[in-house]
């Protein structure tokens, strides 16, 4: 593990996704649809099956092909306003939606073309979000507000468990991010436990990432079982995951997080917010629907973590060199010194062998 110390670094995306996407003044108010919905939350076992041979499933377009744009005409279009290092940013060029599975998020710098040189919370990015809590209808989740994730552009943006954060609202969020870049070798050696890395690119040339493979692993899953369904069965996706041939990538790039927060906004700044921009909206109109989220480099640094072999070919053979070397030069000794041996005692067996074996004792005078 090392560190590189960069001038400049390109900035992560980041992913936002309302916990309650789902708008209720576009929902139709009929008990039909709502057992539709809450066969998709978490109170699903509270749903009764439903009979899609009813006329009314196909008078209200259910059957019909979506479109990103007909989806989000029934959720909730998030009120943003984006800054990076103090500068206003148009949303329809930094930002992009992707429908998860569950439901559409959005996206600040999808295609990585922000870059920082500049650390600190005054900076980076700043975006003020409305969650719309008024309008939640059944969700991923009981509570109200957002989850978001920092993640390298070039990967999709899954949520799995790793690497997210959940927000409720009347919330100020600083999260200062550190990069972490991780390393590992491909077979035969093992990456993580007892699995295998893969670094190969994808068949279009892409570099592969696992996120991308799973994405693709579930499309084909969609096509082949559903048709045009969503896929939105909670236990198929668990044993779809078991299925799908998606091991990590050798080399990817994760961001870490240090969160605090703190109350949104003052009593002081409410009533500056009322004079400047919205006179209409008191302090719990904000406290219940917003969300300052502050996203910065603590320091312009990336972590790297590389996975080296125990033994590199040049340290086994200089290792197999030197034992070959150390039992050689024991061996030469040790022929020398035998060798020695046996000429001595032969020397000394030819000798008393010429004498008859008798011993001559001089004679003191």
């Amino acid at each position: 593990m090392y560190t590189e110390t960069h001038s400049e670094m390109q900035f992560p995306a980041v992913t936002i996704c309302n916990l309650n996407s789902l708008k209720r003044n576009s929902i139709l108010n009929d008990t039909r649809i709502e057992n539709h919905y809450l066969k998709l939350s978490l109170l699903e076992f509270y749903a009764t099956p439903s009979n899609w041979s009813d006329p009314f499933f196909k008078e209200q377009n259910f059957f019909e092909n979506r479109t990103l744009t007909t989806v989000l005409k029934d959720h909730k279009i998030r009120s943003q306003v984006w800054e990076f290092h103090g500068r206003a940013l148009d949303a329809k060029e930094y930002v992009s939606y992707f429908i998860l599975r569950s439901g559409p998020c959005l996206t600040f710098d999808p295609n990585g073309q922000i870059t920082t040189d500049i650390t600190g919370s005054k900076f980076n990015l700043n975006a003020w979000i409305n969650i719309d809590a008024e309008n939640d209808y059944f969700g991923e989740s009981f509570g109200t507000g957002i989850k978001f994730k920092i993640h390298d552009p070039n990967e999709y943006p899954d949520f799995d468990g790793i690497s997210e954060y959940y927000v409720e609202p009347g919330r100020e969020i600083s999260a200062a991010i550190t990069k972490n870049k991780f390393e590992y070798l491909s077979k035969p050696y093992k990456a993580m436990a007892n699995n295998y890395c893969r670094e190969k690119r994808n068949s279009d040339g892409t570099d592969y990432y696992s996120t991308h493979c799973f994405k693709d692993c579930f499309a084909r899953h969609m096509l082949t079982s559903c048709g045009c369904v969503d896929f939105t069965a909670n236990n198929a996706t668990a044993r779809l995951l078991k299925s799908c041939d998606c091991p990590m990538s050798c080399k990817f790039t994760r961001y870490d997080a240090r969160i605090s927060s703190t109350l949104f906004p003052s009593e002081f700044y409410a009533e500056i917010f009322k004079r400047y921009f919205s006179p209409d909206l008191d302090i719990n109109y904000y406290r219940k629907n917003y969300i300052n989220l502050r996203i910065y480099f603590d320091q312009l640094k990336t972590v790297v973590s590389k996975q080296t072999p125990k033994y590199s070919a040049g340290e086994m053979f200089a290792n197999l060199g030197g034992m070959m070397g150390l039992f050689l030069g024991a061996s030469i000794i040790t022929m020398t010194e035998l060798g020695e041996f046996v000429f001595s005692n032969l020397w000394l067996f030819i000798t008393r062998f010429k004498t008859g074996g008798k011993t001559v004792i001089p004679i003191k005078t």
